[in-house]
């Protein structure tokens, strides 16, 4: 792996997202774009064109993540190796997501913004299941997700929905890479729908599609072996 690898959290999210993977990945020369430093959608672009410093490099986003990697692929098509999206859709938000969002951004201006509850944090999660490994997974990727929440904020997530609303379908954009990209996502993941990716593959023939069963939205934290035997066969 010569040319440098990128990686792009989601919303929410920082290193620790990937550290599981990271572990198990051998990277001659590994980037992180910190998006959680990032005011504006303007600044997440700033940030991963000085990460790239004009070199040609493989990029590889998660969810909110996945969206930016895209736009920089779209942007700097001559120095993207290779585009790797996890759990994310290129089809845009819909109406209900985007009036979900704004409530949001409303509840964390009126100061009235509380953590996630284990309801909604199971949703990002697979399903419970009897394989105690599975099951420690999943209880590891859920204290590291409130770990995050509760060391980034309310400020960030703020930030983080705003710079990314409203979010068009970059679908056909994405159509016209020439550079492999690859599309993995969980069966059972509630954001990712399965009609949105369909549309992705009528779409996106340049395109290769993987979908992980028995799995959630958080694969970087919960299907780590499976997610680093794709990163390394992408690049």
């Amino acid at each position: 792996m010569s040319e440098p690898i990128i990686f792009f959290p989601g919303t929410l999210c920082d290193e620790r997202l990937w550290m599981p993977c990271w572990r198990k990945l051998n990277i001659q020369d590994r980037r992180y774009i910190p998006l959680q430093w990032a005011n504006t959608l303007k600044e997440m672009l700033s940030i991963t064109e000085h990460t790239l410093a004009g070199q040609k490099a493989h990029l590889i986003g998660f969810s909110m993540g996945g969206y930016i990697a895209s736009l920089a692929a779209i942007k700097w098509p001559q120095l993207t190796a290779s585009l790797t999206l996890v759990s994310f859709s290129s089809e845009g938000l819909n109406e209900q997501e985007v009036k979900q969002r704004k409530a949001i951004v409303s509840f964390i201006n009126r100061k009235q913004y509380t953590p996630m509850s284990d309801e909604r944090l199971s949703m990002y999660l697979s399903k419970p299941t009897l394989s105690t490994e599975k099951q420690a997974l999943r209880q590891k990727a859920a204290e590291t997700m409130q770990s995050m929440e509760a060391d980034l904020g309310p400020s960030v997530l703020k930030y983080h929905i705003e710079s990314t609303t409203p979010r068009p379908s970059i679908t056909s954009e994405l159509a016209k890479l020439r550079c492999p990209v690859k599309i993995i996502s969980g069966a059972d993941d509630p954001l990712v729908l399965p009609h949105s990716i369909t549309a992705m593959q009528q779409s996106m023939t340049n395109a290769e599609f993987y979908q992980l069963q028995d799995s959630g939205h958080m694969l970087p934290l919960e299907n780590i072996d499976e997610l680093v035997q794709l990163i390394t066969t992408q690049t």
